[in-house]
């Protein structure tokens, strides 16, 4: 008997201890779960806001709103805090605020008692990304405060593609952050060069050489990344035109195989002559010429298609280049055109000139003819 109830007292014994284990760790576990989920809270408190180099941010904050309002925004930079703008006794508070942000912040002050705390912060430079802190507090409602992720980006707006002699050079700039570049159906190039500007922007460029292995390719690609920016370009193989008669009609490439229409708006053309001049701009069906081009440029062309007339060999032989842009790529095709000295204005001011002294000459001959015959007495 005493052999039994030691037993049972063993076993009712060991029974407890294994009821406490599972308890403990129900504890434990609900203890790291909300362990984990105060971590979750806090990493959750962090609001992410991305917003455009040089362009105006808002960075937001709400309040439950009370009396007497209190709002400090900072900039929280390794143990340091830069005073952004700070907000009480009814009215903004600047004489602290770091000299970064002189004249580039604002609250919507009309928008304060309602609870709106969010900072306007203007002219974005790269410096501004990184932590900031909105606090506020009322004398009903207590404290609270908001931390805002802040990242800036300089996306790609434009790839150029350009070529001079055998090198074609694929370049971009003002990009944030770092970029990358990247050439399609080449094997071989220079580059990419990075380079930071003064802004702590980023330039990237790159070179190819034409040789022979590359020499039947009809058009070269290459595409720029910054970030979640991408765009790419293609450039045609120059083609050359010469004609005789002052007349000519050129047209812009593209990739695609559908027919060019003018329901096309979602691409911009635009024509410019020797790299600088700029003949019409092109969204979709509006066209714009400007004023040094208007007489030259026939108004019936079609889109992607420049038709000219009345060219002189003196002033419009040259480079015509063609841009069309979409949102993702540009198209750039370019036609160095060589006019005949007998072109149609050439031809016309050719002959004016040897029929004026023609003229001039009879006009002489029959003067002095009559002058003689006057003379002559009767």
């Amino acid at each position: 008997m005493h052999w039994i109830s030691v037993h049972t007292h063993t076993r009712s014994h060991t029974h407890t201890d294994i009821h406490y284990v599972r308890t403990m760790s129900v504890v434990r576990a609900v203890a790291v779960l909300l362990f984990l989920n105060s971590l979750w809270t806090l990493a959750g408190a962090d609001v992410p806001v991305s917003c455009l180099f040089n362009r105006t941010c808002l960075l937001p904050c709400n309040y439950n709103p009370g009396r007497e309002v209190l709002i400090h925004w900072h900039q929280l930079i390794g143990g340091s805090e830069l005073v952004v703008h700070s907000y009480y006794n009814d009215k903004d508070q600047v004489a602290h605020q770091d000299p970064r942000f002189q004249y580039r912040t604002s609250l919507f002050n009309d928008l304060i008692a309602r609870g709106n705390a969010s900072l306007q912060l203007t002219r974005l430079q790269i410096e501004d990304q990184g932590m900031f802190r909105c606090y506020t507090s009322t004398t009903t409602e207590g404290t609270n405060q908001t931390i805002i992720n802040l990242s800036v980006t300089a996306p790609v707006k434009d790839v150029d593609l350009r070529q001079v002699d055998n090198t074609i050079t694929c370049s971009a700039g003002g990009l944030y952050p770092t970029p990358e570049l990247v050439w399609y159906n080449m094997t071989q190039w220079d580059g990419p060069e990075v380079k930071e500007s003064p802004g702590h922007l980023y330039n990237i460029s790159s070179s190819v050489t034409l040789t022979q292995n590359n020499a039947d390719l009809l058009h070269f690609s290459c595409s720029v990344t910054a970030g979640s920016s991408n765009r790419r370009s293609t450039l045609f193989k120059t083609t050359f035109v010469e004609v005789s008669n002052g007349e000519v009609s050129l047209t812009c490439s593209t990739l695609q195989k559908k027919p060019l229409t003018d329901l096309d708006l979602d691409r911009v053309w635009t024509w410019t002559f020797n790299h600088s001049q700029t003949i019409l701009t092109q969204p979709g069906a509006n066209r714009t010429v400007s004023e040094r081009w208007l007489k030259l440029v026939d108004n019936g062309s079609e889109v992607g298609v420049l038709k000219l007339k009345d060219l002189s060999s003196e002033h419009h032989q040259g480079a015509y280049t063609c841009h069309a842009r979409d949102r993702e790529e540009t198209f750039i095709s370019s036609t160095n055109l060589k006019i005949k000295k007998g072109s149609k204005v050439g031809l016309i001011v050719g002959l004016t000139v040897p029929a004026a002294v023609v003229l001039t000459g009879l006009g002489i001959w029959f003067y002095k003819k009559k002058k003689t015959n006057s003379s002559r007495p009767y």
